[in-house]
């Protein structure tokens, strides 16, 4: 039997960079991907749980897939909040604006 893949967050993230800047996805397209990804059963993606919220996240904000992970990713370390510099990834839940 074979075994499962693996798919690290940074993975993730680095495919909807890709899909975004070398091949001008949409947010739709890139959502799709990601949750394409999850629903695989060969694949076992890192933080499962924190991507879907990420994607969630995503869906519902104008931030990048990036800033989302980000910030569900500290969000289920304990982080109070993330502080940005990007004005846009400073108005999703759990970031705050650093100016």
């Amino acid at each position: 039997m074979k075994r499962a893949g693996h798919v690290a967050l940074i993975v993730l993230v680095e495919t909807a960079w890709v899909l975004q800047r070398r091949y001008r996805a949409s947010r739709e397209e890139i959502d799709r991907v990601i949750e394409t990804l999850l629903r695989i059963q060969r694949l076992r993606i890192a933080d499962a749980d924190i991507v879907w919220s990420a994607l969630r996240l995503f869906r519902s904000s104008g931030a990048d897939f990036a800033d989302c992970l980000i910030a569900r990713a500290n969000l289920a370390a304990g982080c109070e909040h993330t502080a940005t510099f990007d004005a846009k990834a400073g108005r999703i839940a759990g970031m705050k604006l650093l100016a």
